[in-house]
């Protein structure tokens, strides 16, 4: 979706975020759309589960990001980060003045016939769905559905087996209601940074000398 909608506003993507979307810290705003989506922003991590169904607080978690949420300089080495993710994708609400819901599924979902798949678990649960279980001593009980809209874009699509198999699928194929895939879904070759290993130490290497 991020990649897409750069493409039709032929925005670079080694623009920079905060030149999109106001009230970022100076280490988020610095930050490359690039960056964000290979992984390379320098972003720390923090783990995917349940958190809140308030699609605002996207936004507002972007705008949380202080500059100590950045562990490494921007381009210096892959490291995964649902914060990463999070940010583009609030960055992109920002640009499109719409819910994040909404842009996955009109530049990505729509498009590929996915038409089972939503990120809103309200959506997802009214139709029949498998029940997830989890161990709760020698019991299993039923796991509540996952959601936390903080970081929608790490993950929390819901979709049936038809919708799963079917964007793999139309890729093989080439082409959607005679389209080229291509149009439909953006790849963007994003090249990861060359870096070049320091030399053999005993301590530890610091992010100055990845530099």
């Amino acid at each position: 979706a991020v990649a897409t909608t750069l493409e039709q506003r032929k925005v670079p993507f080694d623009a920079k975020v905060g030149g999109y979307m106001t009230g970022l810290a100076p280490r988020a705003a610095a930050a490359t759309f690039d960056q964000l989506l290979s992984q390379t922003s320098g972003t720390r991590d923090r783990q995917g589960d349940t958190g809140t169904d308030d699609e605002s607080e996207l936004a507002k978690n972007a705008r949380s990001l202080t500059d100590k949420d950045f562990m490494l300089p921007g381009g210096v080495v892959f490291s995964y980060s649902n914060f990463g993710y999070s940010l583009a994708g609030a960055v992109l609400e920002s640009m499109s003045r719409l819910a994040y819901a909404e842009i996955l599924r009109a530049s990505v979902l729509t498009p590929l016939g996915m038409t089972q798949s939503t990120m809103r678990p309200s959506e997802a649960s009214g139709p029949a769905h498998a029940t997830g279980y989890r161990a709760d001593g020698q019991n299993l009980v039923a796991a509540s559905l996952s959601n936390d809209t903080r970081i929608w874009p790490a993950g929390y699509l819901w979709e049936n087996a038809s919708d799963m198999s079917r964007a793999p699928g139309l890729m093989l194929q080439g082409r959607v209601k005679g389209q080229r895939v291509a149009q439909v879904v953006r790849a963007k070759a994003l090249s990861l940074p060359e870096l070049k290993p320091p030399a053999r130490q005993e301590s530890p290497v610091t992010a100055e000398e990845m530099t």
